[in-house]
């Protein structure tokens, strides 16, 4: 018992002079940005360009969920404990839920194209623009990821339907 109020203690100290360790570290200074204001004509063509990106962007998130509702159809009727498919189902439903959160990027940065022109923010503009470059990028990585999955449960497929036809559980 003795050596156990030692250990405790021993922890309690360590982790007391591990926090007053952290918290004496120098912290950069956080630098607000300063919003960079353009000419109000200028302003608004950095706007519309983004919104002209943004409307691009739309029919490809559309397409990925065209793709992801096909999946589903393939991935839903098969039996959860199929033997090595928790890995590859889990890997949809992850893909399936990064796509419902591509469908709410689209009016989220629509809303902030809005108020950095009211504000006539033209850094908040560029910013804007890198990330619906980047979101571009997103959706052809989750594509290319959609085309695994279409490989990936084929085998799975074929396991249940000969269990449906040799009568043998797909599960054994």
């Amino acid at each position: 018992m003795r050596r156990w109020r030692w250990v405790c203690g021993s922890l309690l100290f360590m982790l007391g002079i591990s926090s007053l360790v952290g918290c004496r570290k120098d912290k950069a200074p956080t630098v607000n940005k300063v919003a960079e204001v353009k000419n109000p004509a200028q302003l608004q063509r950095d706007a519309q360009s983004a919104r002209q990106a943004l409307v691009g962007l739309e029919p490809q998130i559309e397409a990925l969920n065209g793709k992801i509702t096909a999946l589903r159809q393939q991935f839903d009727p098969l039996p959860p404990g199929l033997p090595g498919f928790g890995e590859t189902r889990g890997r949809f439903y992850a893909t399936a839920e990064g796509v419902g959160r591509m469908n709410a990027k689209v009016p989220w940065l629509s809303a902030r194209i809005d108020a950095a022109l009211k504000a006539g923010d033209s850094v908040q503009l560029a910013e804007i623009a890198k990330d619906i470059a980047h979101s571009y990028e997103e959706v052809r990585h989750v594509e290319q990821i959609a085309g695994d999955l279409g490989r990936e449960v084929e085998p799975f497929k074929h396991v249940v339907e000969e269990a449906l036809v040799t009568g043998k559980a797909a599960c054994e």
